[in-house]
């Protein structure tokens, strides 16, 4: 095999998911990221981060408690101590990589640009080890076998994973995987060079960097014991004494670092950090998180659907109590079905006569999962912590078990691994969607043409859903009319009739009533003929079903809530809705909501012709009226939202006293953003007019009659003129509630 292809080939790859990702030249929010904060600390002479700490944090009790700071903006996971604010996570990236390019260019390394030299790094040491356990032990294994283990390296251990979200977490768990390799290698290496004590060394070495960007590696100074594995001899021993002595004296310098910040050797910050958690009193490591996280991390197949990316997150089982919760976590096994060599690979390791470096990369594996399984996140990021060890021991099977038919399963394996790395890389986190949209569509159209073909030669079914139908008996609370999608992700348009005059229309997004159509009036119990038209019951707009179709008219199909009755219009809003899945149209019922059933009757169902409406106009400014009598101070009420879950922004006011209220601006990465307090008669309507700023950033107004309540300049995500939602939360942001209550309305 030509090795030198293999090195090159994959960091390529890389580089071109983090351009698609809008990671090149990117710092990771605002003019610097955490990272290049600590950098500029530094080159000033201090140990914490070059950013102000707001007076307001400083003057709390405990500003650990995310209720206490609410309101108070800070620097999310940062370490907040003697007040300044530290970095969290290791120091290991900024002094070996981001320091030095500050140094030596004047400016900072965006911290996407440092993931892809870690994650290549990683990559290409995985590659040495290969190389030197099929040169030692398997010189005989063909080109085409080694080609296939290189290839599964490339992409089964978790590397675009970590790639497709740059962040400083990443940073710090490419860092401390690239230098535990580092390790590895120059631990093996030693057994055949000349001068191993050098090499012993500079194991050593790795093994206390990878502990400055990942705690748990310090585990690895066991690994420099490894020599004494074999007869021991003085040479190995002194072997070891270097090991050993250079670990220590990194890890020295460590606890001096700890020391200096936070008056404690061995801690790095992890009590003193501003999470969503009071992190002093989470239990971090705990054996009942295991099962979770063995499912999660190993068995837990992505859920698949037709239309391109394809790819959607996991089923979670029951978190055990005091469980955070999983984002974006992924089985190993099923969805980089190479893995599934590493078994072979522990079996090779320890039958008899086999390796001993395998042995040690089997247990290295078997330690660091054991680690993450116990921790207190499951997070698709943690699974670069130890997928590359797993790899590694996979690539070791192949060549252990080498048969043709080996290959070929192997073949189907990567295969089957690149793909779903890929496809995964496309939608973590929206990224790409939102760096490079021309690029996202352009493949979508191609990859939705032969599925659209497939639907309709099998005439599958699409567009509004009209029925014939009794109403429930009056009083009741709302009734799955019509739904779409599966367990969790689903939407669907409710009714409700709450006397015997009216009815009312909700829209359900996953377990939460959206929006609703004001009281619609009937009479008697019926029969009444309805409509219900809403975007998860078509094909993305990326599919043949548009193709030709103007893109205002698409918008109209695809984001928007249409409820027509007795044939008229009578209700339109703007949505979002989980991926389409047309298979899994439903009539008084929801999977979502199992218990929940129609309680009047459906007569009769049928697909209806598209209706083809025109987008409704995306608002930029609107009118709000506000009536706030008898709601408790605290409630925060959405005024507007824009964009998408996880890149969506929120503009809101929250009531503060009986007689005051004021504004909120929600960005997803840091604390809300808040005007001052401003007085406000709670018992008469009042009527604001709210101007967003345009992507990709602005200036916020709130207007009332013809005075500025508010003018503040606020980050904001990008997102379509169709994906602004006003009076609704329609992004899941955790800063105010879901919707407008009653009494209050969005006036245009």
């Amino acid at each position: 095999m030509r090795w030198w292809l293999a090195a090159v080939l994959p960091p390529l790859l890389y580089l071109a998911v983090l351009a698609a990702t809008g990671g090149m030249g990117t710092p990771a929010h605002g003019p610097a990221d955490d990272y290049n904060l600590l950098v500029h600390g530094l080159a000033s002479g201090h140990l914490y981060l070059d950013a102000p700490v707001a007076p307001g944090l400083l003057r709390l009790a405990n500003p650990y408690d995310p209720a206490a700071r609410a309101g108070i903006p800070y620097l999310h996971d940062a370490s907040l101590y003697a007040g300044h604010y530290y970095l969290y996570f290791g120091i290991t990236p900024a002094a070996t990589v981001l320091l030095p390019f500050h140094w030596l260019t004047g400016r900072d390394l965006p911290v996407g640009d440092a993931v892809w030299l870690f994650v290549s790094a990683e990559y290409l040491l995985l590659l040495a080890l290969l190389r030197l356990l099929v040169r030692r032990h398997y010189p005989a294994a063909s080109p085409g076998t080694l080609a296939l283990a290189a290839a599964g390296l490339a992409t089964a251990g978790a590397e675009l994973t970590l790639l497709a979200r740059h962040s400083m977490y990443k940073l710090a768990i490419s860092s401390g995987a690239a230098f535990f390799l580092g390790a590895l290698y120059a631990l093996f290496a030693a057994e055949s060079s000349p001068r191993p004590g050098r090499w012993a060394a500079a194991a050593g070495l790795c093994v206390g960097l990878a502990a400055g960007g990942r705690p748990f590696y310090a585990l690895g100074a066991i690994l420099l014991l490894a020599p004494l594995l074999r007869p021991p001899s003085a040479a190995r021993w002194r072997r070891v004494g270097a090991g050993l002595g250079v670990c220590a004296a990194v890890g020295a310098l460590l606890a001096l670092y700890n020391l200096a910040r936070f008056g404690q050797a061995a801690e790095f910050g992890q009590s003193y950090q501003l999470s969503a958690s009071v992190e002093a009193h989470v239990r971090h490591f705990s054996l009942r998180y295991l099962p979770i996280h063995a499912f999660m991390y190993l068995l837990a197949p992505l859920r698949w659907s037709r239309y391109f990316p394809f790819l959607h997150p996991a089923w979670v089982p029951p978190p055990p109590a005091g469980f955070p919760g999983v984002e974006w976590a992924y089985g190993l096994f099923v969805n980089a079905p190479f893995t599934l060599f590493a078994l072979p690979g522990a079996v090779a390791a320890f039958r008899r006569g086999g390796p001993w470096e395998a042995r040690v990369i089997a247990g290295c594996a078997a330690v660091t999962f054991g680690i993450l399984g116990c921790f207190w996140g499951c997070v698709a990021r943690y699974l670069g912590d130890f997928a590359p060890l797993w790899s590694l021991l996979a690539a070791f099977g192949l060549v252990a078990f080498s048969r043709r038919w080996v290959r070929v399963c192997a073949g189907a394996a990567v295969a089957a691994s690149t793909a779903v790395a890929l496809l995964l890389a496309c939608i973590l986190y929206d990224n790409f969607w939102r760096s490079s949209p021309e690029a996202y569509a352009a493949m979508a159209r191609i990859a939705n043409t032969p599925v659209g073909w497939a639907e309709a030669l099998a005439g599958s079914p699409r567009g509004p859903v009209e029925l014939t139908l009794t109403l429930p008996p009056p009083g009741g609370p709302p009734q799955p009319l019509v739904s779409a999608g599966q367990g969790n992700a689903t939407d669907g348009v409710w009714l409700q009739r709450p006397d015997a005059g009216h009815v009312v229309f909700w829209f359900h997004h996953g377990s939460f009533d959206i929006a609703h159509s004001g009281l619609i009036p009937v009479r008697g119990p019926g029969p009444y003929d309805a409509g219900v038209s809403f975007g998860s019951l078509y094909p993305p707009p990326e599919h043949p079903y548009f193709f030709g179709v103007p893109a205002a008219r698409v918008a109209g199909m695809v984001h928007g809530i249409q409820v027509r009755w007795q044939g008229r219009p009578v209700w339109s809003a703007l949505g979002e809705f989980y991926p389409p899945a047309p298979r899994t149209v439903r009539t008084g019922r929801d999977a979502d909501s199992p218990a929940a059933r129609y309680a009047g009757r459906i007569l009769a169902v049928r697909r209806a012709p598209p209706w083809w409406p025109d987008a409704p106009a995306p608002a930029r400014a609107l009118e709000v009226s506000l009536l706030l009598p008898d709601l408790a101070p605290g409630r925060c009420l959405p005024l507007a939202t824009t964009g998408a879950a996880n890149a969506g922004d929120a503009v809101f006011v929250q009531i503060t006293g009986p007689a005051s209220v004021r504004f909120g601006y929600d960005h997803g990465t840091d604390a809300p953003i808040w005007s001052r307090l401003l007085p406000w008669d709670r018992n008469d309507s009042q009527t604001v007019r709210v101007v967003l700023p345009p992507a990709p950033g602005g200036r916020l107004e709130i207007r009332s009659g013809g005075s500025v309540l508010w003018d503040a300049a606020v980050p904001v995500y990008s997102h379509r003129p169709d994906q602004v939602y006003p009076g609704t939360n329609v992004i899941g942001s955790g800063a105010c509630e879901i919707r407008l209550p009653d009494g209050c309305n969005v006036l245009r």
